[in-house]
């Protein structure tokens, strides 16, 4: 038995793995972190003047934090590139691309769980007013990639 794809099918098929493709890597581009992470502490010591002991208090914090993030990002990657695989084989199945991309969800979703729980153990550290403005920031980048 032959099976025969029409040039419609076979064309939407193409565009669809492009897009697919395009998106895993704007995903991991975009989940990198290193531009905002960078620029949320430049921020943070440029505008809550934590104090030293404020600092030394979160040290352990932070060390846990990183050690999380990073253990997320390689999760991502290779998510990604799971993901990438998929859509790029040849006869790619719907499951087997929805599996992958189900991974890739789950682990952003944990890296962006990480964070927030980061955020919140960082605000209990800090003053009423260095508290409010972490959280207008936080705020503020997460509605539209602002700093104040």
């Amino acid at each position: 038995m032959k099976l025969t794809v029409s040039p419609r099918t076979l064309i939407w098929s193409v565009v669809t793995v492009l897009v697919a493709v395009t998106a895993a890597w704007r995903v991991v581009r975009q989940t990198s972190g290193e531009p905002s992470e960078a620029s949320f502490h430049d921020w943070l010591h440029a505008n809550l003047a934590m104090s030293p002991a404020q600092h030394l208090a979160l040290k352990p914090y932070e060390a846990s934090y990183e050690i999380e993030r990073e253990r997320l990002r390689r999760e991502i990657r290779e998510a990604a590139a799971h993901l990438a695989t998929a859509i790029g084989a040849d006869g790619a199945r719907a499951e087997t691309v929805e599996s992958a991309l189900q991974r890739l969800q789950t682990a952003q979703g944990e890296l962006q769980r990480a964070t927030l729980r980061h955020f919140f153990l960082m605000k209990d550290h800090l003053d009423p007013a260095q508290a409010q403005k972490l959280v207008r920031w936080t705020h503020d980048n997460l509605l539209d990639g602002s700093a104040p």
